[in-house]
């Protein structure tokens, strides 16, 4: 038998389509060809559930804790022992720490603690609205420009809650506290922002943002 060689090819043909390839995916992330809404509401319900199981756990393992300690400090002294003599444990070693200022940079703890408030308002808010489906993330456009625009209404709370405890830390200069949580993260955030940007602008990159949208960023 004479045994030859099979030689297999393939060819590619290329159809232009009216996609955009910055919405290539919206088909994937559509709710209506994903999984069904009930599936999302049963997985953040899911997760609700288990972060409240978790969180009375702990509760409960600290609250025993704190009637342990707070029956040792109530027991009746005997004759035989002094006060002075007893050593300090548990949450009574701990309870003067609670609301003792930071002594390096107790206006810098605040500014990140507002912060951080900031964020968290805006994720929380980000997530009730897309629970809802006034956000889709097939629109990821409308997704980013409702977190940069809920990012800046939640400054007031970051401002508030900066100054609030900045102020009892006995601090004078509340003003320059809120200045700095206004400035601080974000102005980091763009400085990062506007040096990829002109990365991405010196290559030629489709990527990269234009001036006007960097204006109306800094309007913002």
């Amino acid at each position: 038998m004479k045994i030859g060689r099979v030689l297999f090819t393939y060819d590619v043909m290329w159809r232009a389509s009216d996609v955009k390839w910055a919405s290539r995916w919206d088909i994937y992330l559509s709710m209506d060809n994903a999984v069904p809404d009930k599936v999302h509401w049963f997985s953040i319900i899911n997760s609700m559930l288990i972060v409240m199981f978790l969180s009375v756990m702990i509760v409960m393992i600290m609250v025993r804790y704190l009637r342990r300690d707070i029956t040792r400090y109530n027991r009746v002294l005997s004759d035989e022992e002094k006060s002075e003599d007893r050593e300090e444990s548990g949450w009574k070693l701990v309870h003067g720490d609670v609301f003792r200022p930071p002594t390096p940079y107790p206006m810098m703890f605040a500014v990140l603690v507002g912060t951080g408030i900031q964020l968290l308002c805006m994720g929380f808010t980000t997530i009730g609205f897309s629970a809802v489906g006034f956000l889709s993330p097939a629109n990821r456009g409308s997704l980013v420009i409702a977190v940069l625009v809920l990012y800046v209404l939640m400054g007031s709370f970051a401002g508030y809650s900066s100054a609030r405890l900045y102020k009892t830390f006995k601090g004078k200069e509340w003003q320059k506290c809120t200045t700095y949580t206004a400035f601080l993260f974000p102005g980091l955030c763009f400085s990062l922002f506007l040096v990829f940007n002109l990365v991405l602008s010196s290559y030629h990159s489709t990527g990269a943002i234009p001036f006007m949208s960097l204006a109306a960023i800094i309007a913002l």
